[in-house]
């Protein structure tokens, strides 16, 4: 048996964020501004203020930055996931809320 290799290990860059919803691989976000549009997703999710952008409360919004070491500990990314196969419990936003 061999195994198979991932298209997005093969054309991932490390300057970038790879984006992933549900498993599905989405897009990038440079690295440079990952941190704000994880902030600002997590804006929109817990105020509601446009509701043209329809982000469920109930996603949840993993962010994994770079280590800054030579070798990553976690794989870095934007992970969201919106299926009820996962603990769904709520939770209040400090900054937002």
């Amino acid at each position: 048996m061999n195994s198979i290799t991932s298209d997005l290990s093969l054309n991932y860059n490390a300057s970038y964020y790879p984006v992933m919803l549900d498993g599905v691989h989405l897009g990038f976000v440079a690295k440079d501004l990952g941190e704000t549009f994880v902030n600002s997703i997590r804006y929109l999710k817990s105020t509601q203020d446009h509701p043209e952008y329809q982000i469920p409360r109930t996603l949840e919004l993993a962010f994994i930055p770079f280590s800054g070491y030579e070798r990553n500990l976690q794989w870095p990314g934007i992970f969201m996931h919106t299926t009820p196969a996962r603990f769904v419990r709520p939770v209040k936003n400090l900054q937002y809320n």
